[in-house]
């Protein structure tokens, strides 16, 4: 039996729910008032508060791990075996909204509104290991490919932006042709 998030226990008293994610057999939601609840079953098993409106959330459900964008161009990494409701590291990596995460090679992608992509690296308290150019474009979602040697993100205007691995600050190829937003 699938249940709504906005069904879910202790959903409704959060606001508007903003994004929400699969996390082993449970699910994640964020919410605009910067409440994070983590369910398990129908069950709320953990909850956390960051300080603005969610925007994006990835989940690690081998480490239990949560990773969030806010409203305020900030990154936040939760892990949930720890007793504590706020998040363990927190880096400000966009000047406008978080809109897409991705984990690769113990690494934390952001794209955001601000038409930037940022790379942090999670042992290093989020310390910033790159950050794209800005392109003519805001940036609203972002997968790795090609077995982690290419990062794509789709923009508000339909093409799909390319960076090469490694190399963050111009893009290397963009795909045009999309009608609408990707």
């Amino acid at each position: 039996e699938d249940t709504c998030v906005a069904r879910l226990p202790g959903a409704s008293s959060r606001g508007s729910g903003r994004v929400a994610t699969w996390w082993g057999a449970g699910r994640v939601a964020g919410y605009e008032s910067g409440a994070v609840v983590a369910w398990e079953g129908t069950k709320p098993a953990w909850r956390g508060k960051a300080s603005c409106a969610l925007t994006a959330c990835l989940a690690r459900d081998e480490s239990k791990t949560l990773a969030f964008g806010d409203d305020s161009g900030g990154v936040s990494i939760w892990d949930v075996r720890q007793s504590s409701s706020s998040a363990r590291l927190q880096a400000s990596c966009h000047e406008d909204f978080v809109s897409g995460l991705a984990w690769h090679d113990g690494l934390l992608l952001a794209c955001g509104a601000d038409g930037r992509l940022s790379v942090a690296e999670p042992r290093r308290n989020l310390a910033r290991v790159g950050l794209s150019d800005p392109q003519d474009d805001e940036l609203l979602s972002i997968q790795v490919m090609k077995g982690g040697r290419k990062v794509v993100c789709g923009t508000q205007t339909g093409a799909l932006v390319v960076w090469s691995w490694g190399r963050w600050g111009d893009s290397t190829d963009r795909a045009l042709g999309h009608p609408e937003s990707v």
